[in-house]
């Protein structure tokens, strides 16, 4: 094998180590792998107060263990921004993640997804 060949099973490697122990870290119960970030504790606290308690972090925000790389990948660079210190003020849920999490409240609010999908802010 030569070094490239190693180099490349070496970084594939330890991808799959971070990325194993990334899902195993924010699977902790209840969300608190998450919470444990400083910036994520207010969003953490207004949840755990809100209607929405008993409801699971991922049913919301998505399952670590699906097959969706390109969930790992922005999972990889929320946490590689986090340790570098690269955050902004305030953390937002990006557009691509708002539609993709919409999808998964259809399931428990029908009405309220039917009317947003009726109006204007539905639109891309």
């Amino acid at each position: 094998m030569n070094g490239f060949a190693k180099l490349a099973l070496c970084s594939a490697g330890v991808a799959a180590l971070t990325c194993v122990g990334t899902v195993v870290y924010y699977e902790s119960p209840a969300g608190r792998g998450c919470a444990s970030c400083h910036e994520m504790r207010g969003t953490f606290q207004l949840w755990s107060e809100s209607s929405h308690r008993n409801v699971p972090c991922t049913r919301c925000h998505g399952d670590s263990w699906t097959a969706d790389v390109s969930f790992h990948w922005n999972n990889m660079k929320r946490v590689a921004n986090h340790v570098r210190g690269a955050l902004p003020e305030r953390l937002q849920v990006g557009q691509r993640d708002v539609f993709s999490m919409v999808e998964r409240c259809r399931a428990c609010h029908q009405a309220e997804f039917a009317q947003w999908r009726a109006g204007p802010h539905s639109a891309t």
